[in-house]
């Protein structure tokens, strides 16, 4: 590659008219402040209730438009996410598009026995080194989940791999808190201290509640460590159209706004102004399987009009899947795909 290359910004691609992306906001705002959200940790709840929010059974949260609305406009419109050497990497607004890897996966097909068999941790080595070779993969993730790990540390040791074999920004995934901290200390000893880290964050956080317009303890907690901490995190519902949400497009983006937005309220009540990244995975369910397709086209579709609600409504960085396929193999039907 050309070092000279530059990334410029990707052509505008827009699903939803002004028209119906406020509606949409509007109807997202009717389910919290109508139907609400149920929330399972006290701290939480205690937070949004003294911001005015009316709470049912210590758990059931109905959050005013006024709040939702004061959240989204304290968020700022962008974030700047560093490499392991404290240079700037990804700028996170408008239309700038950056590329990276998935995490998690619990098999791999050997490149060199054909073999198909648990993704290990030597597995995590050899792709976060091969990601930090490939000029146009701007972010890595652990990619598999190393069952070789011990369960109690799997997510730190994975975050260890991360930032040894790579100097290219993370997305990670923290099970709790206390592997978040743990993983927030690991890159501060890197760059020079928490204070360092929060100045020039070298990860983002996949956080996710539980659909339907439930948020476990974990993922709130998480949530509101971030902010505390003014590191970047998206809160993306992992929703099945048809399954966990409605199966209609419109449906679907209205949920997951829903989602995203009780999330952003939590995050900016914590520390206002703290960055955030806007974003969601909305795949339809196989009614025959039960699996979400994530290669399927109306959720391409659907995830492009909740980026540009994200961009065009709310002025957020935003977060999407791309280049998703049902194909296990590099071959036609994943070109297809």
């Amino acid at each position: 590659m050309d070092s000279n290359v530059k990334r410029f910004n990707a052509n505008a691609l827009e699903y939803l008219s002004a028209e119906q992306m406020r509606a949409i906001h509007s109807a997202s705002l009717d389910i919290l402040e109508g139907c609400g959200t149920v929330i399972h940790h006290e701290k939480e709840v205690a937070l949004l209730r003294d911001a005015g929010a009316r709470v049912k059974d210590n758990k059931h949260v109905f959050i005013p438009s006024g709040l939702v609305e004061w959240a989204a406009r304290r968020a700022p419109s962008r974030a700047t996410i560093y490499d392991r050497n404290g240079n700037p990497s990804m700028f996170l607004e408008g239309r700038n598009v950056y590329y990276g890897t998935g995490s998690d996966c619990p098999n791999l097909l050997d490149s060199f026995s054909g073999e198909r068999r648990e993704f290990l941790s030597q597995d995590v080595v050899n792709a976060c080194r091969l990601v930090d070779a490939m000029p146009y993969i701007d972010f890595t993730m652990s990619m598999g989940l190393a069952p070789d790990f011990s369960s109690d540390r799997q997510y730190q040791n994975k975050y260890a791999i991360m930032i040894r074999n790579s100097t290219k920004p993370q997305v990670i995934t923290a099970a709790d808190k206390a592997t978040l901290t743990d993983i927030a200390d690991i890159a501060a000893a890197v760059v020079g201290g928490r204070e360092e880290l929060s100045r020039k964050p070298l990860f983002v956080l996949y956080d996710e509640p539980t659909s339907p317009l439930v948020h476990i303890s974990e993922a709130p907690e998480k949530l509101m460590f971030m902010a505390e901490n003014s590191l970047p995190t998206n809160y993306s519902p992992g929703i099945m159209r048809g399954g966990t949400a409605p199966v209609t497009m419109a449906g679907s983006i209205t949920h997951a706004n829903a989602e995203i937005l009780a999330g952003l309220v939590i995050h900016q009540l914590t520390n206002a102004g703290a960055p955030f990244i806007f974003g969601a995975g909305m795949s339809p369910m196989d009614m025959q399987s039960m699996q979400s397709t994530h290669s399927a086209p109306e959720a391409m579709i659907t995830q492009a009009g909740l980026c540009q609600l994200g961009r065009c409504l709310y002025d957020l960085p935003t977060w999407g899947f791309g280049g998703c396929s049902a194909s296990k193999l590099v071959y036609a039907q994943a070109v297809n795909e």
